[in-house]
């Protein structure tokens, strides 16, 4: 009977140290993918961000973003397996300088959500006034229907 204490007490000590970590955020394989200038989009939904988790709703953005202006009519746009994988994208924009130093997507599992964080490079002359802009686009693995995304920009 003594033994039979001594082993519950020590299971009962080994399960309560025992500790899930819930703050968890595991890295996310992305893929950047350029569109080129035929599907840039010039809208304030840019700034904030895309999340495309479907055919549908990517044929339409596409669509509403083809480039007018240049020779753009028979551009085509990859093929995406949306039963794989979703689409994130979010415009930056800096002054004199399109250095993106790093993209990152994190899946923060406790709340549920993904976490798309970059970092652009400090603006390369005070003096100068030109506005570039740089849509970022990643492919990861399919977004769980029941998280959401967030963005974070930060500028070194």
């Amino acid at each position: 009977m003594k033994i039979l204490s001594i082993l519950l007490s020590c299971l009962l000590i080994f399960v309560s140290c025992k500790k899930e970590n819930k703050d968890q955020k595991v890295a996310v394989d992305s893929k950047t993918i350029d569109f080129g200038m035929c599907f840039f989009p010039n809208d304030p939904k840019a700034n904030i961000g895309y999340v495309i988790k479907d055919e549908k709703s990517f044929n339409l953005l596409f669509d509403s973003i083809r480039n007018k202006h240049f020779s753009c009519d028979t551009a085509l746009i990859p093929n995406i397996d949306f039963s794989k994988y979703s689409l994130l994208g979010i415009l930056t924009e800096n002054v004199c300088s399109s250095k993106i130093i790093t993209r990152s997507v994190l899946n923060d599992i406790s709340n549920k959500q993904y976490l798309y964080n970059i970092t652009v490079g400090k603006d390369v002359e005070p003096t100068c006034m030109m506005l570039v802009k740089t849509m970022n686009w990643v492919i990861v693995s399919k977004l769980p229907e029941d998280y959401k995304v967030v963005f974070t920009i930060i500028k070194e």
